[in-house]
């Protein structure tokens, strides 16, 4: 069942059994764990891209936190126990319109393709720091070595944080992205007094990092933001390299890739497509009935899109649950589509070229096989731990 408890380290199997019962698209509604019912829409790429950019779909922050409340008295469970975590503010993930418009070009303004470019040189860096420093002298848990820090570092540094701020982090943003607010709430009060902190010092003393960069904004929006892109920044691209490392060590395409790395952006799409490090988009409200495949869904609503369904649509992926490295997979949702597409894509896609390509062309790779643990979350999908051997070629 969706999020049931085998759901979390077999959500490729649950889906493809939904789309045998129900067929392409499906729609079911089932209880998002610690919050309330919920509609999952998913299976066929097409409907999902759809509704991706469907307007009928709100993002409005005070909407969906308005729905969540109502939905949770129509279930009989209890009200919640104070605001909503920080995830849920209005930015440019929770907003629509005018609104929505002027923060993605806040941040768009921002973080652009020549600033990401320009940090390539500091990846590479921060990546052969981490790597020289693993002990190799048995196998190495790479998300707690090296998938966890690589991202955590270059999101700091993108943020201005200070290093001797950064301890504490993987626990935090953990937290934070769990579905049940009792958890998530004291990670996000938490991050809420950091970043309020780091404005107020970034008012005093400026400097070339994105938070000096937005300070044109409100206080309070500036935090906010800084909240939305370091989880978004970091946990994201956590589980994109952590995932490709699961899917490559110990295969033929790990020795494919070091043989040939200009390969390497191509497999970079392809985990992302087949090993979605986003489960489903964040959380949308039906501002009318809207029809999706045979079913169709009242106004008022609370909706969640599986973009990792749609990732392994038969109908446009050939065996579309084989990992295939050298497959032209950009067509794949693992980053949205429409106006939510995530704007952090290509930093994102960046760390984690720089990240597989130090790997493959610096060292063998070996994994035990079987299944890993996967993090209970119905948005994120990433291994809480990898053991991987690895040895210096």
């Amino acid at each position: 069942m969706l999020f049931g408890e085998g759901y979390w380290d077999n959500a490729d199997e649950v889906h493809a059994r939904l789309r045998d019962r129900l067929g392409s698209p499906w729609v079911v509604n089932v209880m998002l764990p610690g919050l309330c019912p919920v509609w999952v829409l998913g299976g066929s790429w097409e409907s999902v891209r759809s509704a991706l950019a469907d307007r009928r779909l709100a993002k409005d922050v005070g909407l969906v936190g308005a729905t969540i409340v109502r939905k949770r008295a129509e279930a009989g469970l209890p009200p919640l126990d104070g605001p909503l975590p920080a995830m849920f503010r209005q930015t440019a993930l929770f907003s629509d319109g005018d609104l929505h418009v002027r923060q993605r070009r806040l941040l768009g303004e921002n973080l652009t393709a020549d600033r990401v470019q320009r940090m390539v040189p500091r990846i590479e860096h921060i990546t052969d720091a981490l790597l020289a420093g693993l002990d190799l002298t048995g196998p190495v848990d790479l998300v707690r070595e090296f998938a966890f820090p690589l991202p955590l570092t270059v999101i700091c540094e993108l943020l201005g944080i200070p290093e001797v701020d950064r301890d504490g982090f993987r626990a935090m943003t953990a937290a934070l992205m769990q579905d049940d607010p009792l958890v998530a709430r004291p990670a996000s009060q938490a991050m809420q007094r950091f970043f309020a902190d780091l404005v107020a010092a970034k008012r005093a003393r400026p400097g070339p990092d994105l938070t000096s960069s937005l300070l044109d904004a409100g206080d309070q929006e500036v935090i906010d933001h800084l909240i939305l892109l370091f989880v978004a920044g970091h946990e994201t691209t956590t589980n994109l390299i952590a995932n490709a490392i699961e899917a490559l060590a110990g295969t033929g395409a790990w020795d494919d890739l070091a043989a040939d790395p200009g390969l390497i952006p191509r497999a970079v799409d392809e985990v992302l497509r087949h090993t979605s490090p986003v489960r489903h988009a964040t959380h949308r409200v039906t501002v009318e009935p809207l029809a999706y495949g045979d079913v169709t869904i009242p106004a008022g609503e609370l909706v969640m899109v599986s973009l990792a369904s749609a990732n392994r649509d038969p109908d446009k992926f050939d065996r579309p649950d084989e990992m295939r490295p050298h497959r032209d997979a950009r067509g794949h949702v693992a980053f949205g589509h429409g106006p939510h597409f995530c704007w952090g894509a290509l930093l994102g896609r960046r760390e984690a070229e720089v990240a597989l390509h130090r790997l493959v062309t610096g060292y063998r790779a070996a994994r035990p096989p079987g299944p890993v643990r996967c993090a209970r979350s119905a948005i994120m999908r990433g291994p809480e731990r990898l053991l991987v051997t690895l040895t210096p070629r």
